[in-house]
C-alpha cells in the first residue's frame, strides 16, 4: 500500500490521499521516456506527448500542478522543473507499479 509522503503535513492543502488518473498518466509518460537517468522535465514535450494521446491541456495542467503540490515535480529555476527524489521514488518503484500490479490481478480473474 503506498502512503502519500504530504498529505498529512500539508498545512491545509485538499489533496487526495491517491494520485489521481491525470497524475498516474503523467508519471507513466515519464517512466517511460527515461527521466530517471536525467531528471529535467521537457514540459512542452511532455505537454504535447499527454495531449498526442487524447488527454486535454487543461487536464494535463491539472495534473502536473497536482504532482507540483505533492513535490513529486519540484522547480529548477525558471520554466525548468525536474523529478524530485519522491518523483523518482514513485517511478522506480511507487504506485505505477501498483496500479500495473492491479491490472495483471484482472487479467488472472477474467481467464479464470
Amino acid at each position: 500500500m503506498y502512503l502519500d509522503p504530504f498529505t498529512n503535513s500539508t498545512g491545509g492543502l485538499n489533496i487526495p490521499p491517491r494520485l489521481s488518473n491525470i497524475e498516474i498518466t503523467i508519471l507513466a509518460f515519464l517512466q517511460t521516456h527515461t527521466y530517471l537517468a536525467d531528471p529535467i522535465i521537457d514540459i512542452v514535450l511532455l505537454q504535447e506527448m499527454c495531449t498526442d494521446r487524447g488527454l486535454p491541456v487543461a487536464e494535463f495542467c491539472q495534473g502536473f500542478l497536482g504532482l507540483l503540490a505533492r513535490r513529486l515535480i519540484e522547480p529548477q529555476g525558471d520554466l525548468r522543473y525536474a523529478l524530485s527524489e519522491e518523483g523518482r521514488k514513485h517511478l522506480q518503484h511507487g504506485p505505477l507499479a501498483e496500479y500495473r500490479g492491479a491490472g495483471e490481478k484482472r487479467v488472472v480473474e477474467d481467464d479464470v
